[in-house]
């Protein structure tokens, strides 16, 4: 990607990654709501009050064609670094 493409990127995947945050943000106030739910919901929102804006467009494209399949591929594996320690370890090897 060169840097004239990068820059018609950046106004729409930073909407995009504000609202993931923004999402993970109000779900930690509430243990029941999960961060997906909530990513979604913000995102009806969000293009409710913002509409089609034809600037954001090929930001919304590369976050849906890059980070979106990393992040369900994260999600499903549902990989914390503290469950890691549950595999054990060969003798000899420290932790």
């Amino acid at each position: 990607m060169t840097i004239r493409k990068i820059r018609y990127v950046i106004p729409g995947a930073v909407v995009a990654v504000l609202i993931g945050y923004a999402a993970f943000y109000i779900a930690g106030f509430n243990k029941a709501l999960d961060p997906l739910v909530a990513g979604i919901v913000l995102g009806i929102i969000a293009r409710f009050f913002i509409g089609k804006r034809d600037f954001l467009d090929k930001g919304f494209a590369f976050i849906a064609k890059v980070l979106i399949p990393i992040g369900i591929v994260v999600y499903g594996v549902n990989l914390k670094f503290h469950q890691l320690n549950v595999i054990p370890l060969p003798p000899g090897c420290k932790s």
